[in-house]
C-alpha cells in the first residue's frame, strides 16, 4: 500500500497530505530491495485555497474538510477508493456546508495514470477518470466526441476507454478554448492539465532514405538499382477529428544506371517524383519520455498517392533498343509508420519513418505486371508550430 504522510499546521489553517512513491518505501522500510515497482510523483491535498482557513466545526469536532475525506473512506464499505475519489467527495462536501466560503484544493505530480488506492482492492478495471482542480478552467464544460460530459471541478468525469477528442467550452461565451485528441486506458486516473499540456499542431518534416522496387521486373527492366530519395512532409494533427493530415512529396535526382532489355544492357538516366495525401493516427509510448517535456510516439497513416517515372537512354546504342525514353505517371495507395521522438515546448523532431507504396500499372510498363509496389526507409528531422 502506498505511504501516507498527514502534517497538521497549528491553528487548523491547512490540512495537507503527501503521498511519495520510491523514497518513503525506503524510509519506512529500510531495505530497498522491498521497494514495490512504482512510478514517481507527489499528491497534495489541502483543506482550503489561499487566503482561506481551513474552519473546525463544534458539532464535528474537527477540521470540517478532514471529517469529510475520513467519511468518504468509512461509507465505502470495502469496495476500492482512491485518493483523488476521496478528495473529490471531500471537496463537494465542504464546498456545500460551509456554504463555498472554504474551497479545497489539490496539487498533483504523477508519472502514469495508476491511481493511488487508499482502501480496497482493484479487482477489475472500470471506467476511466477525468478530474481537474485548475481554477481557470473551473466551470468549463467538458466534451468527449462532441458529448458533454459536465462540468470541470465539479466532480470526477468518467469517460470509456479508447481515443476521443476532448473539447473544453468557456462558459461565458460558449467556445471552445481546448481542442486535443487524447488516448484513456480503462481503470486509470487523468489530470486534464496533463491531457492538455502543450504541443505543437503543424509540422514540417525532412527526410532522406534508400527507396527500391519489389518487382524483378522493373528493377531489371527500369529502375535497376536502389534510389536516394529525398522528401518533405507536412502534417496538421488532430485535423479531422482524431485523425491527422499528412502530405508528402518525394524526389529523387537524376541517377545513372544500367538496364538490361533482351540480351543488351544500355546506361540510362532515371529520376522519380512522388506525392501522398494521407490520414494517420499517432499512439503514445514509453520508450522515450522526460520530465523536459521530450515524448516518444508511434504514428500509422494511409491514403491516395502518385508515382512519376523518368528515364532516358543514354549511350549510342539507344536507336537499337526498343525502351524509349519514357515518363510515366501510375496512381496508387501508399501506407506508413514513423516512430518519433519530440521535444513538446519547441517542437524539435527526430523521425524514422518506413512506407510501402503500391501502384496500378497501367499497360504503360511492358511485361512488368498489373502492379507495382516500392518500399522506402528514411531518417527525418522536423520542426513544429
Amino acid at each position: 500500500s502506498p505511504a501516507l504522510l498527514i502534517l497538521w499546521a497549528p491553528g487548523g489553517f491547512r490540512f495537507t497530505c503527501y503521498y511519495y512513491r520510491g523514497a518513503y518505501y525506503k524510509a519506512f522500510w529500510g531495505d530497498p530491495l522491498m521497494i514495490p515497482a512504482a512510478g514517481k510523483g507527489y499528491s497534495i491535498l489541502s483543506a482550503s485555497s489561499w487566503s482561506e482557513p481551513a474552519v473546525e466545526n463544534q458539532e464535528l469536532r474537527q477540521d470540517i474538510y478532514t471529517h469529510f475525506l475520513l467519511e468518504s473512506m468509512r461509507k465505502n464499505n470495502g469496495r476500492t477508493h482512491t485518493l483523488t475519489q476521496a478528495h473529490d467527495y471531500a471537496t463537494r462536501n465542504t464546498v456545500a456546508f460551509t456554504k463555498k466560503l472554504q474551497h479545497p484544493t489539490m496539487q498533483m505530480d504523477q508519472s502514469g495514470g495508476d491511481p493511488i488506492v487508499l482502501s480496497g482492492e482493484v479487482e477489475a478495471k472500470g471506467l476511466a477518470f477525468l478530474y481537474s482542480y485548475i481554477n481557470t478552467l473551473k466551470d468549463y464544460e467538458l466534451r468527449l466526441g462532441g458529448q458533454s460530459k459536465g462540468i470541470l471541478g465539479e466532480s470526477y468525469l468518467t469517460i470509456p476507454e479508447g481515443k476521443h477528442r476532448l473539447e473544453i467550452i468557456d462558459p461565458t461565451t460558449n467556445k471552445v478554448v481546448v481542442s486535443r485528441v487524447i488516448r484513456v486506458t480503462a481503470g486509470k486516473e487523468y489530470s486534464v492539465s496533463d491531457l492538455i499540456q502543450s504541443r505543437k499542431s503543424h509540422h514540417l518534416i525532412l527526410g532522406w532514405g534508400p527507396g527500391q522496387f519489389f518487382n524483378s521486373a522493373i528493377r531489371e527492366k527500369f529502375a535497376a538499382e536502389p534510389t536516394a530519395i529525398n522528401s518533405v512532409s507536412y502534417r496538421a494533427d488532430e485535423f479531422l477529428g482524431v485523425w491527422d493530415f499528412i502530405l508528402n512529396a518525394g524526389y529523387s535526382p537524376w541517377q545513372t544506371e544500367t538496364i538490361r532489355i533482351g540480351a543488351q544492357t544500355f546506361p540510362q538516366k532515371r529520376s522519380t517524383t512522388r506525392l501522398l495525401l494521407a490520414l494517420g493516427t499517432r499512439e503514445p509510448s514509453r520508450f522515450i519520455r522526460s520530465d523536459e517535456g521530450l515524448r516518444s510516439e508511434w504514428g500509422f497513416y494511409v491514403g491516395p498517392s502518385l508515382l512519376r517515372l523518368e528515364r532516358k537512354i543514354q549511350g549510342e546504342s539507344r536507336q537499337s533498343t526498343e525502351a524509349p525514353d519514357a515518363s510515366i505517371v501510375l496512381p496508387g495507395v501508399g501506407l506508413g509508420t514513423n516512430f518519433t521522438v519530440h521535444q513538446l515546448q519547441s517542437g524539435l523532431a527526430f523521425v524514422i519513418t518506413a512506407q510501402y507504396d503500391m501502384y496500378w500499372n497501367q499497360r504503360q510498363l511492358e511485361q512488368v505486371g498489373r502492379l507495382v509496389s516500392q518500399g522506402q526507409i528514411a531518417a527525418c528531422v522536423g520542426v513544429g508550430w
